[in-house]
């Protein structure tokens, strides 16, 4: 089995551990490939939708390894017994959704050593709750595929200090150590942020009209950041 490039780069995140839950897991490409390549022992492949999950199953018994992959369909990290596992990977739903599945299960996430999350919307916001809630970034991925390009936190349990709110945009990580995929990222947030200025400007509000100003201070802080690069636009 071949991984595409963005889960073959959530696996290279998985760490020294063995054992781990994919939530969200779809055809279970994930767990199937991690056991195949004996980096870990055992996996849990849980999702909320029966279509997914059947998939999945399929998947595990033509590898013929359900006795390493549990497949289970419930919500989230409800799938999961605390303890059961060492890593959580939750891939390919938005910041705000990893977010609450993390919040919902408290019992199982203060047992894991390490969560991985790909974020397809909210990066910011998820770093956010990762960092107000007991977990550091102790390292973090850009991978491009299909033309898009995807975020990897990974975070271990441990007390951080607050970051400002550009760098929980960019990614702590990714500045720190200069990802080769910094100067795109850093120009798609810029040109995110033009989109969003240059819809507000025949807005009369006051409201709409400070808001923006603070969208303009932002591109003007990422500019910045890319002229540190050396990047110019």
């Amino acid at each position: 089995m071949e991984l595409g490039a963005r889960l073959k780069a959530i696996a290279n995140q998985i760490g020294p551990y063995q054992s781990m839950a994919d939530i969200g897991t779809d055809h279970a490409f994930l767990p199937v490939w991690l056991i195949q390549s004996g980096k870990i022992m055992a996996a849990v492949a849980g999702d909320v939708q029966t279509g997914p999950l059947e998939a999945a199953k399929r998947t595990v018994r033509e590898a013929a390894i359900e006795n390493k992959v549990a497949v289970r369909l419930g919500d989230g990290l409800r799938v999961v017994s605390p303890g059961e596992v060492e890593v959580a990977v939750i891939a390919g739903m938005g910041g705000s959704t990893i977010s609450r599945i993390l919040q919902s299960s408290p019992e199982v996430v203060k047992n894991l050593r390490r969560i991985v999350c790909q974020p397809m919307t909210g990066a910011a916001s998820l770093r956010e709750w990762l960092l107000t809630n007991g977990w550091i970034i102790v390292a973090e991925d850009l991978v491009r595929e299909d033309d898009r390009l995807y975020e990897i936190i990974v975070a271990e349990q441990g007390s951080a200090e607050a970051l400002d709110a550009l760098l929980l945009e960019i990614g702590p990580q990714l500045w720190l150590n200069r990802h080769p995929l910094l100067p795109e990222h850093l120009i798609r947030l810029r040109r995110q942020y033009l989109h969003r200025a240059t819809a507000m400007e025949k807005s009369r509000s006051d409201k709409v009209g400070r808001e923006r100003q603070k969208i303009m201070s932002k591109i003007a802080e990422l500019e910045a950041k890319l002229k540190c690069l050396q990047i110019v636009e």
